[in-house]
């Protein structure tokens, strides 16, 4: 790791800080995996698998049929179908943030 003194000329401010100096990404040592010794790649994973997609799915069709049904029927089953949507395509799609390892694939979770 470098140190702090080497970093200190190397400070830029991020915009979206209000003017909190922060250390770029190009400075930091690259993460090595723990089990190889491999260089670590940033990605993404799906944090419910295949079960969490197709629970996701069937939610959101239910929900449109729902709402479809609720169109004929009741203003209330439109809001329901709806909100089952929404949460139907929130448990389908959801994604963890990872390192993974270009050698070995091992997954760690970023955190």
């Amino acid at each position: 790791m470098r140190a702090p003194t080497e970093l200190a000329g190397k400070r830029e401010t991020c915009p979206s800080c209000k003017g909190i100096a922060t250390v770029p990404q190009d400075a930091l040592p690259d993460p090595r995996c723990l089990h190889c010794g491999g260089a670590m790649e940033m990605t993404t994973s799906r944090s419910t698998g295949c079960m969490g997609s197709l629970a996701g799915l069937l939610m959101f069709v239910t929900g449109l049929l729902v709402t479809l049904a609720g169109l004929l029927f009741s203003p209330y089953a439109v809001i329901v179908g709806l909100l089952l949507c929404l949460v139907g395509a929130v448990i389908g799609g959801r994604k963890s943030k990872v390192w993974r390892c270009c050698d070995c694939r091992i997954v760690v979770p970023r955190g």
